[in-house]
């Protein structure tokens, strides 16, 4: 019976690695999003435009910076 042996390379599965915790923080990211525009929606459904509904726009975008540059780091891991 013959043995396969399996050899692991050490940079593709940090590659991999590197990868999935990008698409671990996006996954966070998107969902923060999804989050912080259900409460600007429910907010201004119930009360119109207030403060709080503008800092939590202002909120929103900077994690869409967040995001971009993330989606960023994983373009620039992929070359």
């Amino acid at each position: 019976m013959s043995s396969l042996q399996t050899y692991i390379d050490p940079n593709s599965t940090n590659q991999l690695l590197n990868n999935l915790g990008l698409a671990i923080d996006e996954a966070k990211l998107v969902l923060n999003l999804s989050e912080l525009n259900n409460q600007v929606f429910n907010l201004e459904s119930l009360n119109g435009v207030s403060e709080r509904s503008a800092d939590l726009r202002k909120e929103i975008t900077i994690v869409q910076v967040q995001l971009n540059y993330l989606r960023d780091q994983a373009t620039l891991n992929c070359n």
